[in-house]
């Protein structure tokens, strides 16, 4: 903050300009090798086909063949047009998505009707070579509140059960790489907990303690790192005003929210998609190549939108 009254915005902040740079990504790296895994039952089929049908994405299908050649019409997918790998079990589909994107067949996989468990214990798997040695796989989701000036990520609601300090320096990295990636140049990190203050007895509010510390020395780089901080001071500039909270780079305009556990931060992704007219997509990242995936609640524009930030997290630089 440091004296500012407004929230400093963003060169891309919002999902319009997500899409151009997603169509000028494309236009100069080439559409990348998108595998849609298990696409049955229309989870993640329309998103899938919207992006094939804008040339974003070049098609693999990772599924039962003769079922998704049946349903073909209603998909609304040529399965001609599309590289197809049949496999007929769900686990033994996303075991082959993470071996292909290991041997850099892929560069982007769609999660389908898969369930989570699943899905995470197939990327981990160790024969799936999916994660590199020391790499965590998290869960990113890019919002656009709607009372909110600018793109807000928000880590981990899916895949992070641990909330150690090792694990938790890995969350805040991985959403940094794809906050810079969707076009934050130097996002501003808040990492939440229920107060200001730093308090032995809650965890959280030491660990945001350490990696601010630790982004102050050049430990954490590529952005501004500060907690704890609540989450209304994290993202209204009055509310950090009020609470004395003068001096951060972060309070009050933040880009980034690193939840303290994946409860809260499940509970809050839910509450803003369902009742705050969010636009929203989300990634796993930190593997091979990120994987787009879907929340019960979200509707088939997120789960484009979803796709249009696996797009953008797929780029090696």
């Amino acid at each position: 903050m440091n004296g500012e009254t407004t929230a400093t915005l963003p060169s891309i902040h919002n999902f319009e300009l997500i899409r151009k740079r997603v169509e000028n990504t494309v236009a100069s790296n080439g559409r990348p090798r998108t595998a849609l895994v298990v696409p049955h039952e229309a989870a993640m089929v329309a998103p899938f086909r919207k992006a094939v049908e804008a040339e974003l994405i070049e098609p693999f299908v990772i599924g039962d063949e003769a079922l998704f050649r049946k349903d073909a019409d209603r998909h609304g997918i040529d399965p001609d047009k599309v590289h197809l790998v049949d496999i007929n079990q769900p686990e033994k589909a996303i075991l082959a998505a993470a071996q292909m994107a290991a041997q850099g067949e892929l560069d982007l996989v769609v999660a389908g009707r898969i369930n989570t468990e699943e899905l995470l214990a197939g990327l981990a798997a160790k024969e799936s070579r999916f994660l590199d040695k020391g790499h965590l796989l998290t869960h990113v989701t890019v919002m656009k509140p709607e009372r909110y000036e600018k793109l807000l990520l928000l880590t981990d609601a899916l895949a992070t059960t641990c909330h150690d300090l090792a694990t938790m320096i890995a969350v805040t990295n991985n959403a940094i790489s794809l906050a810079v990636k969707v076009g934050i140049e130097r996002p501003k990190v808040a990492l939440l907990a229920a107060v200001e203050v730093i308090y032995p007895q809650m965890k959280a509010t030491t660990i945001a303690a350490i990696l601010s510390k630790m982004n102050e020395r050049g430990q954490i780089k590529g952005a501004d790192v500060d907690g704890p901080l609540s989450f209304d001071v994290a993202i209204d500039m009055e509310a950090a005003l009020g609470k004395g909270v003068k001096s951060s780079a972060v309070a009050g305009q933040a880009d980034v929210l690193v939840a303290p556990s994946i409860e809260a931060a499940n509970g809050m992704y839910k509450a803003i998609a369902l009742y705050g007219s969010c636009e929203a997509g989300g990634v796993l990242y930190g593997g091979r190549v990120p994987v787009a995936v879907s929340l019960e609640c979200d509707t088939e524009k997120n789960q484009f939108r979803s796709l249009l930030i696996g797009i953008l997290a797929a780029q090696l630089t």
